[in-house]
């Protein structure tokens, strides 16, 4: 074996390391995102719910002020 091919060997264990690295990272960052995404679709839930919570209590005091007078 020539030490050329012993330098290419460890040049590619390195690549292959680093590739295993970069690989479980990106694991990580899809977990993340899907996390994310939850977090957004919940938020956006609540807002709904708020919103509709809102327009009712308007729609009450509106109705009450408007009989009253």
């Amino acid at each position: 074996m020539s030490p050329l091919d012993t330098t290419d060997a460890k040049w590619l264990q390195s690549i292959d390391k680093k590739l295993s690295v970069i690989e479980t990272k990106l694991e990580v960052y899809a977990d993340h995102e899907g996390r994310i995404r939850e977090l957004e679709k919940k938020s956006y839930q609540t807002a709904v719910v708020i919103s509709i919570i809102t327009a009712l209590i308007t729609a009450v005091v509106t109705a009450f002020f408007t009989k009253g007078m």
